[in-house]
């Protein structure tokens, strides 16, 4: 049990999952107050060599963010003068914030500036599970690129109708830095593993979009998803060599 001086404010707090003898069960708390959070944070080495630990959990969006920055993060932290600190979803070097890993903010093009369906390849629908899967992928040179065929592709019925329409892009930059990042709308994962794909197959200058759509029997399939989502955009991006 970790006892810290002081009163610290809980609004709630409850165990997770089943109670077996011998294990140690989860418990979830919510602390409003961020000086009392900090608190704790501050005395969890206490903690060292014993069965119990104190970890944050942050919103899914969040998450996500802050493993998009990791690489980068690793690289900055290799230098140790840099003193690089990654805390949520913000990289601080030397104690300034360097940088918020943020979803994209497209710039609104007018309709009648929305690319023709041929500057878009598509792959097959697949079906897994009770959800239906398709990718598309298009050659992109900015971010007005990046908006446009998005939106050419929103205003189709099929892919208005989804229920997620993930997508991740990256652009040359200035010498050898990429411009990327990605959208997961809401489908946890997805938008980051996509990009990562990208990212092995040196993938540049391009829009991958994948939409899911659930039926009405749909069920969990979990972590497969990103495969399924990765091969498909895979297979679009193909028919642009």
């Amino acid at each position: 049990m970790l006892r810290v001086p002081g009163e610290i404010f809980i609004t709630s707090a409850h165990r997770l999952g089943k109670l077996i003898q011998g294990k140690q069960r989860q418990m979830i708390a919510r602390i409003p107050v961020s000086a009392h959070r900090a608190l704790i944070f501050q005395n969890t080495n206490r903690l060292r060599d014993t069965q119990h630990y104190v970890s944050s959990q942050m919103p899914q969006s969040r998450t996500e963010r802050n493993k998009f920055a990791l690489p980068e993060y690793k690289i900055k932290k290799s230098d140790v003068s840099n003193k690089a600190v990654l805390r949520q979803d913000k990289l601080y070097l030397k104690g300034k914030l360097q940088f918020q890993y943020l979803k994209p903010i497209l710039p609104v093009s007018p309709i009648s500036l929305t690319p023709d369906t041929q500057s878009v390849k598509e792959s097959r629908e697949k079906r897994d599970g009770g959800n239906t899967f398709k990718g598309y992928a298009a050659s992109v040179s900015d971010l007005k690129d990046i908006a446009r065929i998005r939106q050419h592709l929103l205003c189709r019925p099929d892919v208005a109708g989804s229920t997620h329409v993930i997508y991740a892009y990256r652009l040359d930059g200035r010498g050898a830095k990429k411009i990327e990042n990605f959208d997961s709308d809401r489908d946890w994962g997805t938008g980051n593993a996509l990009l990562n794909m990208m990212r092995d197959k040196d993938i540049n200058n391009t829009l991958c979009i994948a939409t899911r759509t659930y039926n009405a029997d749909h069920i969990f399939i979990g972590n497969k998803r990103f495969q399924i989502i990765n091969d498909l955009c895979n297979v679009a991006y193909n028919q642009l060599q």
